[in-house]
């Protein structure tokens, strides 16, 4: 195809703000689509594609934008978070959801590169592709719905597709809407882990601030290690078995291994090309602060992949490269739209989901899993050395020996009897069901081949069984350069550039950001005052609705001042989650005193999660301005 000015114009665009992209596009078509791009009555360019015959009009042929205006009018409310298109078309619903949602972030699906090209080349999409609001997928399988399932400040979600494109790609379109009912399905299941873990996660994004601008992101890793065999390394006690195969292997395939492996697999001679950590916990950052780090060179150590709510020391103790996934909290977003978009790796609640997210990412094929037990084989937890088995150790004493802890690790999962893939009975829990039904429902949609070589544990649907044996021959035959590819990466992340003046622009955001906490602050407290007044005065009984009616509209003033602050309530819905689920599990109101106890209870909370919030932008601030060129240079190796 010869290419037009738009398409020069627009590829110029993509290799500053999507260089992933290229690569995708460099792509064989794989979809056999003709089509003939069309001028309509208004000017504006259509595409009409011809399928078996039949053919079918991406866009209005008289008026693409009057069509596309009733199509966002009646789908678009304006305050929506995320949408999810399927379809990119010539970019004109896009272009319109970016006008009528002033915040939503959009993830745009399109299944053909050949369609893409033809948008690419028929008219100028800059305003898109230069949004950092805007995510594009350029592939079959590039599902990324859970790249937000953990964070319970996003509620407003919608999924949109143009219907030519589920006349297109009926199949496809079928999985996507599948996958996004399993999603939220999902986001369900996690609201007891944000309870649990939403001001830990909000803690260490703002105080892991830095390293948005000091790393580079996953995005940065996407297809290029195309081909490559991977073996995918999970903690379970049956990796054991295969660690001497795992050696001869080294050299023709990339070795990435969860946090929980790296250590013992270490000791046994095998260092994994990266290793990935998704726990925002303290005691998660004591398993990559191991001694075993020091004993090598750092350039020799496997690169890290971190999720930016790690605990900090995470990041400031790993001595390896680090390289920065994209965050699935509110906090990160707002911080990402300074550093620029990282790139997603899905959250399916293990560090397992993680790794092999980002085996996908990084363009593996086949996508080899090991030690994914999911279940406790031979009545161990973990594989011999791991963290957690020293952990229990550490905790043994006369009266409660390491069995004792192992068992207590066990039943406190609510454990079960399966059958494994032997058909032998084990135990399983109700958290590794659930990491099986993620597997169970991504890997069929992944472009390349996924199989589960752990020897022992449960069979994953949809996922075939081999050994490292049976698979080893032929890993042996490919002739990969994974070593000459580990080295250029190397080589590029130790000349990466500090983004001064990416995190100036934050620090300025931070500044002002304080300011209007504050302003809510004083917001709340107002509103905590009257409400009280309501309470205390019983201004709510039906003889005093005067006064009562001149409270509520100043109340009501207020919420829409609350609710003006887009920003920081988006960041405050994130450390208030204890707080709204107490509300929200609680029945029915039953008489007006409970409805006012519960107002009560919310502008507290708003009082509260400001007060959190300015202590932790203050110590946000200081780490910042540590990136500043004049700043010391020891503080900015701290902060990569």
């Amino acid at each position: 195809m010869e290419h037009s000015l738009q398409y020069n114009k627009n590829i110029s665009v993509i290799n500053i703000h999507h260089p992933y992209l290229l690569r995708q596009l460099e792509k064989p078509d794989d979809d056999d689509l003709s089509y003939t791009v069309l001028s309509t009555k208004s000017g504006l360019p259509t595409i009409e594609v011809l399928k078996e015959d039949k053919k079918i009009v991406l866009h209005s042929k008289i008026d693409p934008l009057k069509e596309t205006l009733r199509f966002t009018s009646s789908h678009c409310e304006g305050d929506e978070q995320v949408f999810f298109v399927f379809g990119l078309g010539l970019g004109y619903q896009i272009e319109e959801l970016l006008k009528k949602s002033e915040d939503s972030t959009i993830i745009v699906f399109e299944p053909s590169a050949t369609l893409f090209r033809a948008a690419l080349n028929s008219r100028d999409i800059t305003t898109i592709l230069k949004s950092d609001r805007v995510w594009l997928n350029i592939e079959k399988s590039a599902l990324k719905f859970d790249t937000i399932a953990l964070d319970p400040s996003i509620m407003r979600i919608k999924f949109l597709s143009l219907r030519p494109y589920q006349d297109l790609f009926p199949d496809i379109f079928k999985e996507l809407r599948k996958e996004y009912i399993s999603f939220l399905n999902r986001r369900q299941i996690n609201t007891a882990t944000i309870k649990r873990f939403d001001r830990l996660w909000t803690k260490n994004t703002f105080k892991n601030s830095g390293a948005f601008f000091t790393l580079s992101g996953v995005d940065e890793l996407r297809d290029r290690f195309k081909a490559i065999p991977a073996l995918v390394l999970s903690a379970g006690p049956s990796l054991e078995m295969d660690t001497e195969t795992i050696i001869d292997l080294a050299d023709n395939s990339i070795i990435i291994a969860c946090d929980t492996a790296m250590n013992p697999l270490i000791k046994r001679g095998i260092v994994p090309d990266f290793v990935v950590t998704v726990d925002p916990q303290y005691v998660n950052s004591l398993i990559l602060s191991s001694g075993l780090q020091f004993k090598k060179r750092w350039e020799d150590m496997p690169v890290l992949i971190a999720d930016p709510a790690v605990y900090p020391t995470t990041l400031k103790n790993y001595r390896g490269m680090k390289i920065l996934c994209s965050s699935v909290f509110s906090p990160g977003r707002v911080i990402e739209r300074f550093s620029g978009i990282k790139g997603p790796i899905a959250a399916g609640g293990s560090v397992a989901v993680a790794s092999y997210d980002f085996a996908r990412v990084i363009g593996a094929d086949p996508i080899i899993l090991m030690g994914l037990d999911l279940s406790y084989s031979s009545s161990l937890t973990h594989l011999r050395g791991s963290f957690h088995e020293q952990y229990l150790i550490s905790r043994e004493n006369r009266f409660h020996p390491i069995y004792t802890q192992i068992s207590k690790y066990i039943t406190g999962g609510e454990p079960f009897k399966v059958n494994d893939k032997d058909g032998n009975p084990v135990l399983t829990d109700r958290r590794m069901m659930l990491y099986k039904s993620w597997f169970e429902s991504q890997a069929p949609l992944i472009m390349g081949k996924t199989i589960n070589a752990s020897k022992k544990g449960l069979h994953i649907e949809g996922i075939e069984d081999k050994t490292l044996d049976e698979l080893k021959k032929d890993i042996e035959n490919i002739k990969a350069n994974k070593n000459t590819l580990m080295l250029d990466l190397k080589s590029e992340l130790t000349n990466i550039p500090i983004s001064y003046d990416k995190a100036g622009g934050f620090i300025s955001f931070l500044e002002k950001l304080d300011v209007k906490i504050s302003e809510l602050c004083s917001l709340s407290k107002r509103g905590e005052k009257l409400v009280h007044e309501v309470l205390s005065k019983r201004l709510f009984d039906k003889h005093q609705s005067a006064k009562l009616s001149s409270v509520t509209e100043e109340l009501d003033a207020i919420d829409r001042e609350i609710l003006s602050h887009r920003d920081e309530t988006q960041i405050l819905n994130m450390v208030m989650q204890t707080p709204i689920t107490e509300i929200l599990k609680k029945t029915a109101v039953e008489d007006a005193h409970e409805a006012w106890e519960r107002s009560k209870t919310l502008y507290a909370s708003i009082d509260d999660g400001c007060v959190f919030l300015t202590k932790l932008l203050k110590i946000s601030l200081e780490k910042l301005k540590k990136l500043h060129p004049d700043a010391d240079i020891k503080n900015m190796k701290d902060c990569r």
